[in-house]
């Protein structure tokens, strides 16, 4: 499961609830308002602690409201790095091992044909930077693939997913598997578990019909989560699966559903 920014659902509120419905993960995500409070040691002592006594173990959202690690500002990008590195310590303290990073993109109004190589050294260079803090701090980065929008995206396939953790290749950069995400873009869910396998760290799971990044409950739109969790099992995926939908609700009927193709 994860966290959502929601009034009704404050973070301590939202770990009990992971508990009461079985969850063994809960994914935070330290956009605002979480991100006001993560340098405040008592919170983030409460934090760990609730997640010790209810044994739910977290995974970190680095931030993306308001952040490009693949900017070609380069004031943008180290404000970017810096937040980044914030969750990375933040992650450390309450005991979680991975943290999931968004890649950034080239905004729309750039042509992909003169800038995107730029935005992809941009991005290799902040991911360096990134890793180099992760290995101090024994924390995973695992590297989210991107939902299609009107920017461009960094990580759309793949092979651009590839790209950056083979070319990189460092225990601290691994992949963040966003099967929603990857459905946008016209990816074949499947076939991309298969490529990118051996890297992945994380799996978000959520719906949509093919267009746009709707974070459905699975079963409720054109995913053939069957096929899907056919494949996790035959190749024994044994990481944490995170459902992305947006109420404790649809949370409880994710769950469900999941349960009904043996996942949870």
């Amino acid at each position: 499961m994860t966290t959502w920014v929601d009034p009704v659902y404050k973070i301590y509120d939202f770990i009990a609830a992971a508990a009461q419905m079985g969850f063994s993960y809960i994914e935070i995500k330290t956009d605002y308002p979480l991100t006001t409070l993560i340098p405040n040691e008592k919170f983030r002592i409460r934090i760990k602690q609730l997640l010790e006594t209810f044994k739910v173990k977290p995974i970190v959202h680095a931030p993306y409201y308001d952040v490009n690690i693949s900017s070609l500002n380069s004031k943008v990008r180290k404000a970017s790095i810096e937040s980044v590195i914030d969750s990375i310590k933040f992650a450390h303290d309450i005991g979680a091992k991975i943290v999931t990073l968004h890649p950034g993109n080239l905004p729309s109004d750039y042509s992909p044909s003169y800038y995107l190589e730029n935005a992809r050294a941009a991005l290799k260079d902040s991911l360096f930077e990134i890793i180099k803090v992760a290995s101090e701090y024994s924390v995973i980065i695992g590297l989210e693939n991107k939902q299609k929008s009107k920017n461009h995206q960094i990580i759309w396939t793949p092979e651009d997913h590839l790209y950056f953790v083979e070319g990189l290749s460092s225990k601290w950069l691994k992949i963040t598997y966003d099967v929603g995400h990857a459905f946008t873009v016209g990816n074949d869910v499947v076939s991309y578990f298969k490529k990118t396998h051996m890297y992945i760290v994380n799996l978000h799971i959520h719906d949509n019909h093919g267009e746009s990044d709707e974070h459905l409950v699975p079963g409720s739109g054109n995913i053939n989560f069957h096929e899907l969790v056919d494949v996790l099992k035959k190749y024994n995926y044994g990481g944490p699966i995170i459902l992305e939908v947006k109420s404790i609700s649809g949370l409880q009927r994710a769950k469900m559903f999941m349960n009904s193709l043996g996942i949870f």
